[in-house]
């Protein structure tokens, strides 16, 4: 990132500022201005040998997307995969559509795959391109375990391995392990914004990304209108300490609450009101994640223990403990993807979010059930199946690699 359109370019990194960030919204700082260290920028949405307003419109086009993986994912799913009729292409020549305009966004904020398997150690670039509910079947597809490993996917983590170091950790620097390791496979989400945005409310009456995270700002000294490239919440723009900061840095006008208003651009004089409820949603899609939370660690618990009895030679139902696993997933991936790794406490999507939520819940104490059941419940010996069909009918895990029923 270049401090200055001045100098052909930033001779050193220097320390993040908020400046830099600021600086994106009138197109530079002074010379000589700090700048930081950072994996994106313009180029990564605005193609430089494109950039122009259309002619029709006025809008500005000459966008493009350059990350492989989502240019691969819209190909072969749509920029929108669950709107029948999707385009398989992205046209940044043209005025974006709504769509297009989330899909740019995607080229980070979006689930994707990335780095070494703990598996078989290979290194991947994918982009699931879908929503929570569907991720293990997306990856039990692109990453199969079974029949070569003894997992469903090979892809992202097996959970209790290894350790982090945390200043946090019970002895400082001592590694801190889970105290209930189920050592199964489960997904780790990055940040799926888009994916938990797409045919929200919001998304369905039109509203892109940049509506919210990129409102329009207006120079005090001449009047001039920018987009800001501040990507901030829309409530820090709602809120006078840091807007403020960022308004004074440019000179830029504020409403007389002194606020910059993203939500003005729809719903008009009911701001107060949009920010309440905002507010009420995070703080009730918060309530109802630590309740699947606690959930998820009982039902942790309970695996591990149907485990330990089980390496102790006491006899467990083997297809009953592997269907809690899989329950314990399902209920994981969706506490994992929507609440933890992505970023607007459900407010992007509040009825998909709190009905996967509520899901979870049901499915983390179904896992709890069942690997209690488990170890009460007539064992069944995998063993004594010899084809696929009926260990799988069983409710065990057949292996093609070594035609074995386990």
């Amino acid at each position: 990132m270049y401090s200055s359109f001045t100098y052909p370019g930033a001779t050193k990194d220097a320390t993040w500022t908020w400046s830099a960030l600021y600086a994106l919204t009138v197109n530079e700082l002074a010379p000589n201005s700090p700048t930081r260290k950072s994996g994106n920028g313009c180029n990564h949405c605005h193609n430089p040998h494109k950039v122009r307003r259309d002619s029709a419109t006025s809008e500005l086009v000459g966008f493009r997307i350059i990350r492989k993986s989502l240019i691969h994912a819209i190909s072969n799913k749509g920029i929108n995969p669950y709107e029948p009729g999707s385009p398989t292409i992205f046209d940044g020549d043209t005025p974006l559509t709504q769509a297009e305009s989330v899909a740019l966004c995607a080229q980070c904020h979006v689930e994707y795959v990335c780095g070494n398997s703990p598996i078989d150690k290979i290194d991947r670039d994918y982009f699931s391109w879908a929503k929570a509910a569907d991720l293990e079947d997306v990856y039990a597809t692109a990453f199969p375990g079974y029949g070569v490993y003894d997992y469903k996917y090979i892809q992202d983590w097996i959970h209790g391995t290894g350790g982090l170091s945390s200043p946090n950790s019970p002895a400082n620097g001592v590694p801190y392990l889970t105290p209930f390791p189920i050592q199964e496979e489960l997904i780790k989400s990055q940040h799926p914004e888009a994916e938990t945005y797409w045919n929200s409310r919001h998304y369905d009456n039109d509203a892109a990304c940049f509506i919210c995270h990129m409102p329009k700002v207006t120079k005090v000294s001449d009047g001039t209108t920018y987009t800001s490239h501040w990507l901030a919440s829309p409530l820090k723009y709602m809120a006078p300490e840091p807007v403020g900061a960022f308004a004074q840095t440019f000179g830029l006008e504020l409403t007389k609450e002194g606020i910059v208003s993203p939500c003005g651009e729809c719903h008009g004089g009911k701001l107060s009101r949009m920010k309440t409820k905002a507010e009420n949603i995070q703080d009730g899609i918060y309530a109802d994640a630590l309740a699947v939370e606690a959930a998820l660690v009982e039902s942790l618990e309970a695996i591990k223990a149907a485990k330990d009895a089980q390496a102790s030679g006491q006899p467990v139902d083997t297809a009953l403990l592997e269907s809690a696993v899989e329950d314990h997933r399902a209920a994981h991936v969706r506490w994992e993807n929507l609440v933890v790794s992505e970023n607007s406490m459900g407010f992007h999507n509040p009825s998909e979010v709190g009905g996967e939520l509520r899901n979870a819940l049901t499915l983390a104490q179904s896992a709890k059930q069942k690997a209690e059941d488990a170890v009460s419940a007539p064992a069944v010996d995998c063993s004594g199946f010899n084809d696929q069909q009926s260990c799988e009918a069983a409710g065990c895990r057949w292996s093609s690699n070594k035609e074995t029923c386990r």
